[in-house]
Formats: C-alpha cells, sequence, structure tokens
C-alpha cells in the first residue's frame, strides 16, 4: 500500500489527502500535535508491538457499544480525550480496521484525521520505530 501522495506539509495544516506515508508519521512521531491510534479486534497485536506512542481502539470494546451499534458522539468524544485527542490533534488510523477509526471520527466533527498508507507489518518490515510499551 505504497502511495505516490506523501504529505509533506507541517502537521498542523489540514491535508489535501488522507493517506499519510510511513516517512512522514515517522517524522511526525513525537510531535505532540500528532496521535497514533491503532483500531483492531484484539489488544494482543498491539501489546506485542505497536507503532511507537500508539493507543490502542478495540473495535468491539471501544467502537460498538452494548448493542453492537457504533458509539454516538458522546462516547467518541470521550475516547478521543482518553486517547489524548484534542480538536487541533492530526490522528492518523493504521491496524485492522483503520477505516472504521477514520470514518468515526470525522462522522463526529474531528478535522484532522488521516490513514497511513502502509500495514502494521511493512511499518515494522521497513525499520519504523516500534514499542511494546504499554500505551
Amino acid at each position: 500500500m505504497k502511495s505516490s501522495s506523501a504529505l509533506t506539509e507541517p502537521a498542523r495544516q489540514p491535508a489535501a489527502g488522507v493517506l499519510v506515508d510511513a516517512a512522514w508519521l515517522e517524522a511526525h512521531l513525537h510531535d505532540p500535535a500528532v496521535r497514533v491510534v491503532e483500531v483492531d479486534v484484539s489488544r494482543r497485536a498491539h501489546d506485542e508491538w505497536h507503532v511507537d506512542g500508539a493507543v490502542f481502539w478495540d473495535v468491539y470494546r471501544d467502537l460498538k457499544d452494548a448493542d453492537y451499534q457504533l458509539i454516538e458522539a458522546a462516547a467518541t468524544m470521550r475516547l478521543l480525550a482518553r486517547s489524548g485527542i484534542g480538536p487541533g490533534s492530526t490522528v492518523v488510523f493504521y491496524g485492522y480496521a483503520p477505516a472504521l477509526g477514520f470514518w468515526l471520527a470525522k462522522l463526529y466533527g474531528h478535522q484532522d484525521a488521516r490513514i497511513l498508507d502502509c500495514s502494521r507489518d511493512a511499518w515494522r518490515d521497513e525499520g519504523h520505530p516500534v514499542s511494546s510499551q504499554p500505551s
């Protein structure tokens, strides 16, 4: 999943596109305005390793309610806040279901949500920073 539309603008400026390449994300990992979210159905892989600094959103526990429907606005706002995501944050989603995290953030008004344009394994295999520290 490589993209020829690499982002080169500062993280605080809205992007023309949704996809973020691995080089852009690595260059912005320590930018306090950038938050990385792994969206998956199990925490096991995240606990083994994840993009350095990434928080974890469980599709079934964090993004769905007791009736298996997507969470509503108030729950989404709590999840964003719990994840250190504010109105001015650039959020980069990756993992098994990054589009679900992206869509939910955009649905409830988050301005700068993006998706990492490579797989989780490609991130690690290309030598980008990973961690096994709890997030």
